[in-house]
């Protein structure tokens, strides 16, 4: 894959799920989805690697938070803030100006017009990264098509349907020929607010702001006419599987 970012491991991205109004949890209109207010919704929280396959997905909390708010509560986003050298041994997950920019998560510069080419370049690369995981959030929901009207009553079934798809999808994406479509899906847009113009946002650690800026430094160094092929790092988040919940939640890279 043509991404030119060295040491990322997977790509963050979202997409909402509707559901009804959920019977299963102690405050059911905190899941009032932001776009329709009349409707319910989870936002489908996903850790792509580069072929597109899910590595860690999420579906249980609710669609109105905003998308840095879920990261902090899925079991990636604990072991991102508690362990995160034994998490990523030192590479990076790539994600969309709605998360925090930390050394181990890497984001987009904030751009007012006035980017120079390299940080221009970097931008570029990141979102080329980010559209694996939109493409296979897109082909998740268009192969199983039962997610954009699923409208159970239960977060826990919403999410069990949810894994369950997930798992299916990376099994089609294991066979001969499978590809990430471009299919498109009807989808109401919640453009979440950049996390550094929240009002408890920031503009990043002081390692995430060093480490991009060296990253984005790195991007001019080789020679531009040799062609740049760099896959994510073969490291994964430990694989999607919806019947070993006992494993520990990450593998560690093969010595």
């Amino acid at each position: 894959m043509d991404v030119g970012l060295p040491g990322t491991v997977c790509v963050l991205g979202t997409c909402s799920i509707p559901i009804d109004r959920p019977a299963d949890v102690p405050d059911p209109e905190v899941y009032r989805d932001p776009v329709d207010l009349s409707a319910y919704s989870v936002t489908l929280m996903a850790f792509c690697e580069h072929r597109g396959c899910f590595t860690f997905v999420s579906a249980e909390h609710p669609g109105s938070w905003h998308d840095s708010r879920v990261l902090l509560e899925t079991d990636v986003g604990k072991a991102l803030r508690d362990d995160p050298l034994n998490l990523l041994h030192g590479k990076h997950v790539v994600a969309d100006a709605a998360f925090p920019l930390s050394e181990h998560l890497l984001t987009p510069f904030p751009d007012y017009g006035m980017l120079g080419e390299k940080k221009l370049r970097y931008n570029l690369r990141i979102q080329a990264a980010l559209r694996v995981v939109q493409g296979s959030l897109r082909s998740l929901r268009s192969r199983f098509q039962r997610l954009t009207c699923l409208l159970l009553n239960s977060v826990e079934q919403t999410e069990l349907a949810v894994r369950t798809c997930c798992i299916l999808y990376n099994m089609y994406l294991e066979t001969d020929n499978a590809t990430v479509g471009e299919e498109s899906v009807g989808e109401r847009a919640n453009v979440q607010t950049p996390f550094h113009e929240l009002q408890y946002g920031h503009s990043g650690s002081l390692g995430g702001i060093s480490k991009r800026q060296d990253v984005a430094a790195s991007l001019g160094r080789k020679n531009t006419k040799k062609k740049v092929n760099l896959k994510f790092s073969s490291f994964v988040l430990g694989d999607l599987n919806l019947f070993q919940q006992e494993n520990s939640l990450f593998t560690k890279p093969a010595p």
